[in-house]
């Protein structure tokens, strides 16, 4: 099968790549040339951004029997492709828990109600828009769409683990807001590999179909602190300090902590009903794998507090810090 993947050359882009073509697929790969080497080799590239028209004749041009589509993070980058490509036999789409409307029911089934969940701000807005463009455009083709929850593993471009790590390896206290207690829902970067490549050619009826891209790990922000200084061999320095106000957005570039205080648990029932579930991967391991990375490359050791860091660590009335899980 020919499959064009959008975003192929990072994190998760590369592991479904390799499945891809560990299948025996035949794979082109369309990314900005902003991690230049990074493809993995094999596949076919088509190089510049996804909004540029000649960018888009060429991903037609490459006629997919499947789009595997990671790097949609606005409905209009969704509605371009769709114009240029939309009547694949197909699609697989990278969504996010971020769709569902907040709920203290847990877990968030498929069917939930929609949101979006307002501590995403605008990036589960476009999320959700990107679903609604695929659910009512593609009604003769299959469409699969996933909703990951945090997703974890070496090389992993938002700095989860290495925040976490480079704090606990450089003694530096790590700020928790609130009590650190939620319980947070992980998924590794492999599981997603298996889950994309897998949705590929699995049989499904015409329509669309959203899966949790729910693996079985959950552990709370102040259990991963304590884990990962248990992996560096260190002792964690943690102050909690006060929460948000609910409803204030999740700034993903400038945060306290990598992880917002808020339960975010999906169910994976569906996965099982329609044999979807990859090979599962102890949380562990992959905490583990995280850390060989950030020893194996020097460069991601180099970090500065963030801007909400400095601003939350002056305040005078914060806990004092807790060493205990």
């Amino acid at each position: 099968m020919n499959v064009t993947v959008l975003g192929g050359t990072r994190f998760m882009g590369r592991r479904i790549v390799s499945r891809l073509l560990h299948d025996g697929h035949a794979v082109t790969i369309v990314h900005r040339g902003n991690h230049a080497g990074t493809a993995t080799p094999g596949v076919t590239e088509i190089v510049g951004d996804r909004s540029d028209l000649s960018v888009l004749a060429a991903v037609k041009e490459s006629e997919p029997d499947a789009v595997v589509d990671m790097s949609a993070y606005t409905a209009q980058q969704c509605a371009e492709l769709l114009d240029a490509v939309g009547d694949v036999s197909r699609w697989v789409h990278c969504s996010t828990g971020a769709v569902y409307e907040q709920s203290p029911v847990f877990p968030w089934v498929e069917d939930s109600p929609y949101g979006p969940w307002a501590l995403w701000g605008q990036y589960g807005i476009e999320k959700l828009g990107c679903e609604l463009l695929l659910r009512d455009r593609r009604s003769a083709q299959v469409s699969v769409v996933f909703r990951p929850p945090y997703v974890l593993g070496p090389g992993n471009y938002a700095a989860r683990e290495e925040f976490i790590l480079n704090r606990l390896l450089d003694d530096a206290e790590i700020l928790i807001q609130g009590d650190g207690e939620g319980l947070l829902h992980m998924v590794s970067a492999d599981e997603i590999g298996q889950m994309f490549a897998s949705a590929v050619t699995h049989p499904l009826s015409p329509g669309f179909h959203p899966f949790n891209a729910a693996g079985s790990n959950c552990i709370s922000s102040l259990g991963l602190v304590h884990l990962l200084a248990e992996i560096c061999g260190t002792t964690p320095r943690v102050r909690h300090i006060s929460r948000p106000a609910d409803g204030t957005p999740f700034d993903t570039a400038d945060h306290v902590f990598p992880f917002p205080d808020v339960p975010y648990v999906l169910d994976g029932a569906k996965l099982v009903e329609h044999g979807l579930v990859p090979q599962p991967t102890p949380l562990t391991d992959v905490l583990h794998e995280s850390f060989e990375y950030l020893m194996r490359n020097p460069s991601r050791r180099t970090w500065t507090r963030t801007a909400a860091e400095l601003s939350a660590a002056s305040q005078s009335a914060a806990a004092p810090a807790r060493l205990g899980p």
